[in-house]
């Protein structure tokens, strides 16, 4: 585990539903990304959307318990 890292054990029910508020705010995240006009507020907003992907590629799939 890196320094300062957490863990969190999540049920299988509690994983699904971070894994849907992730995807829609990632979606919505995606419509503001593409209607902005700031270099600066975009590239914000890009490094946002890597951290919700990685989020989202970190927890397991829908249905499986772990």
């Amino acid at each position: 585990m890196k320094s300062g890292a957490m863990l969190i054990e999540l049920t299988g029910k509690e994983s699904q539903m971070l894994h849907e508020i992730l995807e829609n705010y990632l979606k919505k995240l995606q419509v503001e990304l593409s209607g902005t006009d700031s270099a600066d507020y975009r590239e914000y907003l890009r490094e946002k959307e890597a951290f919700i992907k990685d989020m989202l590629s970190r927890l397991p799939a829908f249905g499986r318990v772990t």
